[in-house]
């Protein structure tokens, strides 16, 4: 039994060790918003704060629907400065819960951040059956 405990730290401490380490700490890695009534866009953001004793440099934005901009407030981060990401949602045709991510690949790590944004759109009006 002990050697199991033994692997079993050793297998905790190796995650650990390859758990890529970040800069940047995120107020939240998932948002859910809904628009105002009659709005065409919802706007929101992702917050962050530069944890560490070295700049941050924000290498690049992208976003999984061309119906999603994601702009950040600075593309160097200092020791302790905040910022964010702003978002820009445009609702168009679309109806329903809808899902995006977005991507942010940083100087501080090799493994971009993924970021969720959930955003509650009111379902289509259902057209009145015909009379027989």
């Amino acid at each position: 039994m002990p050697r199991h405990r033994f692997l079993l730290g050793v297998g905790l401490l190796a995650c650990i060790a390859l758990t890529p380490l970040r800069a940047l700490e995120w107020a939240a890695t998932q948002v859910s918003a809904q628009p105002e009534r009659g709005a065409d866009v919802v706007r929101t953001k992702f917050e962050f704060k530069n944890t560490s004793k070295e700049s941050v440099q924000i290498l690049g934005v992208t976003t999984s629907c061309g119906c999603t901009e994601a702009t950040p407030t600075t593309s160097e981060l200092k020791p302790g400065e905040r910022g964010s990401l702003d978002i820009l949602f445009t609702i168009g045709s679309r109806t329903g819960l809808q899902e995006k991510e977005i991507t942010v690949l940083t100087s501080d790590s090799r493994v971009p951040i993924r970021l969720r944004l959930k955003i509650a759109l009111p379902e289509a009006a259902k057209e009145p059956a015909a009379a027989k």
